[in-house]
């Protein structure tokens, strides 16, 4: 799978051989690329698009991927009146052949050994962040959680209902964190680290010295650090790929990329 550098947005990519899977597009801008860049990759179809939630930074691009390819299923977390969801949901909803629906707790087998988890934590919360849709790649026992925004920190509902659904199903531990929400203190609580003990957390974001955006946060490198978490910036090493072989974790950045509390700050 790969965790796309797409500045203070999202896009991560999950190829099987037999299955791909597309989780959030970027910005607008971002679409483009994306859709060269998984080009090598596509065999056909795409069999799945998930929008974890409706803000800008994570459907902006997907409208491009339903111009470029053929999509079999969409699912998305929430609506959202912006232009950029406007876009992506006229396309999906165009999409020949293709079915579209909101998310529901269920499991998607994506190959041999292979499937994504998709947990329905919440729907209809005035914070838009909170009905992002989460999922769990499952690649023989390896697992990777990605939370779009939702705000587990700040929200002990999305805090408890999270970690019970992780928990209920046997989704843990989890090897490789795509931390939630670019980083931001909103993110990633201590009681769910303490639950899903990661082994490399990716942070998708433009880096702490943006002008407009400030993340990672500083607490939230403190959490992840504290649980031992091996940290990587798409603001430092560019586009991150993950491979799971066997009980090997592949991954194209290197150690000497790593995220410290000490180096984040000037790590771009």
């Amino acid at each position: 799978m790969k965790v796309f550098a797409v500045k203070e947005a999202l896009s991560v990519f999950i190829d099987t051989g037999e299955t791909e899977v597309l989780i959030d597009g970027g910005n607008s801008g971002s679409g483009k690329e994306i859709s060269k860049a998984i080009n090598t990759y596509v065999n056909g179809s795409i069999e799945y698009v998930i929008a974890t939630h409706s803000h800008a930074d994570h459907v902006g691009g997907l409208d491009r991927i339903y111009e470029d390819y053929a999509v079999s299923h969409t699912i998305y977390g929430d609506t959202g009146d912006s232009k950029q969801f406007k876009e992506f949901f006229d396309a999906a909803r165009g999409e020949p052949n293709s079915e579209m629906k909101e998310d529901v707790d269920e499991v998607i087998p994506l190959g041999a050994g292979i499937s994504l988890s998709i947990l329905d934590i919440l729907d209809g919360s005035k914070n838009t962040n909170n009905n992002s849709v989460i999922s769990v790649l499952n690649c023989n026992g390896k697992k990777m959680l990605v939370t779009g925004d939702a705000e587990d920190h700040e929200s002990q509902d999305v805090r408890d209902r999270l970690i019970s659904k992780l928990a209920s199903a046997g989704l843990r531990p989890i090897d490789v964190y795509i931390v939630g929400h670019h980083g931001s203190e909103t993110s990633s609580s201590d009681a769910l680290l303490d639950v899903i003990t990661p082994t490399y957390g990716i942070i998708s974001s433009y880096g702490p010295t943006h002008k407009s955006y400030k993340n990672p946060d500083r607490d939230v490198m403190e959490r992840l650090i504290r649980h031992n978490v091996k940290v990587y910036g798409t603001y430092r090493s560019g586009d991150v790929t993950i491979m799971f072989k066997g009980n090997e974790i592949a991954r194209s950045a290197p150690d000497s990329e790593l995220l410290t509390v000490e180096n984040y700050g000037a790590a771009a």
